[in-house]
């Protein structure tokens, strides 16, 4: 059929679409029980992208751009990559880079996820960029100055059951996301990289006797956790945005000075401060 006109309307929390000569559709908007994506000819456009919201009383059809999809995928490659390739260095400097790589990364996670701008988005961008991105890649660096581990460095033990399960481990995780949302493969992709940044992290922890790696192991679990939080299409609430971001640099000062104090004990003696503490 042709159509001769379209016209939408945002009324009351429901999506009325009018095709004049055709169709009528009324559905609620309700949240979300499973989301399925589809296609719809309008005039002028060859077609757009539509993604269908399965729940309460109907469906809710929100046009979703393509290029949007691509970008977060892209965005989630990388952090995967941010995240799983220092595993494969000995050096304690690009372990603390790719820190704020993934800072980076989850602040435009949050931007591209995010559509309608307010200004408890802007402050948790913010936040993501300034304390995850800036400040704590070049404080643990500052506090690390003048102690040379890169021989002795690595997030996790040099033998082929840790390569095997840290590959493992990421197969898992984002076989879990398939599971949990089997009908939107850019929700699946999402999922997974939370649960392999979480995995991961712990395997860093569970291989570690260096205080900088300990460090590294709970940020890197800390991350998959912000992802988590990045599921919801809703920003923190501000007053709890600010409570968050104040947690993460109190705990980082408090690390900091933990580093310090074993590294001020001795090069010789890391490994045997870092077990008594």
């Amino acid at each position: 059929q042709s159509l001769l006109s379209e016209r939408r309307t945002l009324d009351g929390g429901s999506v009325r679409t009018h095709v004049s000569g055709a169709h009528h559709f009324d559905r609620s908007c309700h949240w979300p029980d499973r989301i399925v994506d589809g296609s719809i000819a309008i005039p002028g456009v060859a077609f757009a992208h539509v993604r269908g919201i399965h729940g309460g009383n109907g469906i809710a059809c929100c046009g979703h751009p393509e290029s949007g999809d691509i970008r977060m995928t892209n965005l989630f490659i990388v952090y995967v990559a941010a995240f799983f390739l220092p595993v494969l260095f000995h050096s304690w400097r690009v372990a603390v880079l790719a820190l704020g790589v993934q800072g980076f990364l989850l602040a435009l996670i949050l931007t591209t996820g995010h559509e309608s701008f307010s200004w408890a988005v802007a402050f948790e961008f913010a936040s993501l960029l300034l304390i995850r991105a800036v400040f704590i890649p070049w404080y643990l660096h500052h506090r690390m100055r003048g102690c040379d581990t890169t021989r002795a460095f690595s997030l996790i033990s040099k033998n082929l059951l840790q390569w095997v399960l840290a590959f493992g481990l990421l197969a898992i995780a984002f076989l879990f996301g398939r599971k949990m949302s089997p009908d939107d493969p850019h929700e699946a992709l999402h999922v997974g990289t939370a649960a392999a940044s979480i995995l991961i992290g712990l395997q860093i922890l569970a291989n570690q006797n260096h205080p900088l790696g300990q460090i590294i192991g709970l940020l890197t679990f800390e991350g998959g956790v912000t992802l988590v939080e990045l599921l919801s299409p809703h920003a923190m609430p501000f007053p709890v945005s600010v409570g968050v971001s104040l947690a993460t640099v109190i705990f980082v000062l408090v690390c900091g000075e933990y580093l310090t104090r074993i590294i001020a004990i001795g090069p010789g003696d890391e490994s045997v401060a870092s077990k008594e503490a």
